[in-house]
């Protein structure tokens, strides 16, 4: 659930590089293959490798579920994003964004740097760099 589903699009697609998969526009029911700025959207589903996620504009998805009436979009999830090349991603990135937590190797092995993003989710993005017997 997010307050602007265009301004998640363009934050996911822009500044993280995950891939606009489809769109929904206000007002229809139609599925737009491509992003169109000038398209206020109410669903979109968006992809990076192996990881798609689906942004319901908060009123709509309220309406979907209205269980959710009076929820803040900015919910406390943290969403852990397995990649391959983390540091090549974080090189990508990094000039993109400000990081609420910088690269750094986990004791378990991971290596992981997390943002936030502009509905408040917290974001990690991590590679397992050390494998523990």
């Amino acid at each position: 659930m997010v307050k602007d589903v265009n301004l998640a699009v363009e934050f996911y697609t822009n500044v993280l590089s995950f891939e606009f998969v489809m769109g929904v526009p206000e007002g229809t029911r139609e599925i737009e293959s491509s992003y169109d700025a000038g398209k206020p959207l109410v669903h979109s589903l968006v992809r990076k490798d192996k990881v798609e996620l689906m942004l319901h504009k908060s009123t709509n998805f309220t309406e979907e579920f209205p269980e959710f009436k009076g929820s803040d979009p900015s919910a406390s999830l943290s969403i852990y994003i397995m990649v391959e090349g983390v540091d090549s991603y974080y090189a990508q990135v990094r000039n993109k964004i400000t990081p609420i937590k910088d690269m750094f190797t986990q004791w378990y092995g991971n290596k992981e740097f997390y943002v936030k993003d502009q509905d408040g989710y917290i974001l990690g993005f991590a590679e397992r760099v050390k494998v523990f017997l």
